[in-house]
């Protein structure tokens, strides 16, 4: 079995989340180009127990949050805002201490942020669901 070349952590997550984010960029520029719809798949916990799934309102939270409504973004999903905004300052202090000459002291990689990312989406799911079950409100059509 072959052995991944990276020395730490933060090279190894650096150079996976740059291949994730090429991906995720060609894919949707081909979606784009071809004029092609993103499919729509009913979600099969809401269908089966009535109840909001910890990503619901995912995929609305990311096109508010690129049509620059944040505060939309944050309502439907917070783990979005989070999500994104992690991102960009780790893959951006991250580029700059490897690529240039300017001495910053880079975002690095710690378990801490993941765990952070899981409670905000555990939250969700629990608010949300308290406003259906018990208050009865739907908060996301």
């Amino acid at each position: 079995m072959r052995q991944l070349d990276y020395d730490t952590m933060d090279d190894f997550m650096y150079h996976l989340l740059l291949k994730i984010i090429m991906a995720v960029t060609i894919v949707t520029a081909v979606f784009y180009l071809a004029g092609w719809e993103v499919p729509q798949y009913p979600c099969v916990m809401r269908s089966m127990l009535g109840l909001y799934c910890p990503g619901c309102g995912g995929t609305r939270a990311f096109f508010f949050l690129i049509h620059g409504q944040i505060g939309k973004s944050l309502f439907y999903n917070p783990v979005v805002c989070y999500a994104v905004g992690f991102l960009t300052i780790y893959m951006a202090s991250q580029t700059i201490m490897r690529y240039t000459k300017i001495k910053v002291s880079a975002l690095h990689f710690r378990m801490l942020y993941c765990y952070i990312g899981v409670a905000i989406l555990i939250g969700n799911f629990f608010w949300k669901n308290y406003y259906l079950v018990v208050k009865g409100i739907y908060l996301i059509p």
